[in-house]
């Protein structure tokens, strides 16, 4: 099974074909673009949104508006792997240019055996030799690291592979990279504390193996639930727990339950990809890091684009920062224990949104400023100041990803004026308020 779109300037039509055959066009008003991905996984299914929407706003575009149009193949990366009548069919089918998820050397020689321009999408295999196009790692498990020290955890946890069925598979690479963008942020928290220099936070890291088959030795030896129902055991209370994806979170929670420990008073748990629909339907409902993978799928089509056009191809990958953490039940919780610290926090989140300072934040809290300071540079390593400011700027830089005009975020936000907003926005990224909308949907 595999979709095929016709995409025109002015339409978009898409066919589900089962094994039909794909006839070659030999008009040269159309270029043939196939999309190799993992169609069962929600990510993958946002890429294809994002090279819908490409195509869509080629025809907004007076400068391209005679350009070559595109017509699409899209192939369950599944079957490529497991089917060579599906490979023998892409192949006479002889696409101008392929966009495809690139998760083996096997993959990559099938891909170039075209010698057409490739964009990898995703997964980070070095050895490749494509352009990539994908999210960056580090910056995921730098994320997951600053989300959970702002709530007061101070033991923690990585739930990854380093193995599938028992292989050592290179697009594993980006579970190793949100684990080592995790272990970088806590470390760095550490040492800023005050009188803890030379603290180096210890992140337990789950040494599972996962199977992704159903064979008598994967069923022996990969039993995911029961392993981590065992290594849940050995963490200590209050651990937050950063899941490489949202499928393996899924994995941990029931394994929680079935070990009998309360999510999020005895484990908080952090997942990635923000697929709400399995998110919601978790017990509790999981917590998560959007990635925003339409916006690569954009991005991907965008210079695969300008390379059929003559344009030289990207020597380095374009990596994209992920969204914002989705925050539900299964990481609610914050666990400063200090009552007046918690209280203070508490007040910052609810109140993000307003014009918020130290003075009107003493009024709801039962300390003195002094004291309170002190506190909050011992528990968190840095001020109550900064913290308004840093929530004020994570909530504005959630309202620059959606569609809110800059006029109705500074009425949202209570700024004095959107010249204020841009001046203190550039002070703190280096970007003013337009640039940054434009890194975050690249090419839109």
């Amino acid at each position: 099974m595999f979709l095929f779109a016709h995409c025109t300037i002015g339409e978009i039509r898409l066919y589900f074909l089962s094994m039909g055959q794909v006839t070659a066009t030999t008009s040269n008003t159309f270029r043939r673009i196939a999309v190799m991905v993992g169609m069962e996984r929600n990510y993958a299914r946002e890429i294809l949104r994002g090279v819908e929407r490409y195509v869509a706003a080629k025809a907004t575009m007076p400068a391209v508006a005679q350009s070559v149009k595109w017509q699409l193949a899209v192939y369950s990366l599944a079957d490529i792997v497991r089917s060579p009548i599906i490979r023998r069919r892409m192949r006479k089918w002889r696409p101008d240019g392929i966009l495809a998820e690139i998760n083996s050397p096997g993959l990559a020689r099938f891909c170039a055996g075209f010698k057409k321009p490739v964009i990898q999408l995703m997964h980070p295999m070095a050895d490749s030799g494509f352009p990539r196009v994908g999210l960056d790692d580090l910056a995921v498990g730098r994320q997951a690291a600053e989300y959970f020290l702002h709530k007061g955890y101070r033991n923690f946890a990585y739930c990854g592979l380093e193995t599938l069925d028992h292989l050592d598979l290179p697009w594993l690479r980006w579970s190793k990279l949100r684990q080592e963008g995790f272990i970088q942020a806590i470390n760095e928290f550490f040492k800023r504390l005050p009188e803890t220099t030379a603290t180096v936070a210890t992140v337990n890291i789950f040494p599972g193996v996962f199977s992704n088959t159903q064979s008598r030795r994967s069923k022996r030896n990969s039993d995911p639930e029961s392993a981590l129902a065992k290594w849940l055991g050995t963490l200590p209370l209050h651990t937050a727990i950063f899941c490489g994806c949202d499928y393996w979170a899924g994995f941990l929670l029931r394994a929680a339950e079935n070990a009998r420990m309360p999510v999020p008073d005895h484990i908080a748990v952090l997942g990635v990809d923000d697929d709400v629909l399995f998110c919601q339907l978790t017990d509790p409902p999981l917590s998560s890091i959007a990635t925003c993978d339409d916006r690569i799928g954009f991005r991907a089509a965008k210079i695969l684009d300008a390379i059929l056009a003559g344009r030289a191809a990207p020597q380095v990958p374009e990596l994209l920062m992920p969204g914002a953490v989705n925050e539900r039940q299964s990481s609610e919780n914050t666990v400063v224990v200090d009552a007046d610290v918690h209280a203070a926090l508490d007040y910052i989140k609810k109140h993000a949104a307003e014009y918020l300072s130290v003075k009107t934040l003493m009024q709801h809290v039962s300390v003195k400023r002094r004291t309170l300071e002190v506190k909050f540079q011992q528990i968190l390593g840095h001020s109550p100041a900064e913290e308004i400011h840093r929530v004020r700027l994570e909530h504005l830089k959630t309202l620059l990803g959606s569609d809110l005009s800059i006029g109705k975020i500074v009425q949202r936000m209570n700024y004095s004026s959107s010249q204020y907003l841009a001046r203190t926005f550039k002070r703190d990224t280096g970007m003013s308020p337009t640039q940054y909308r434009r890194k975050i949907n690249r090419g839109v």
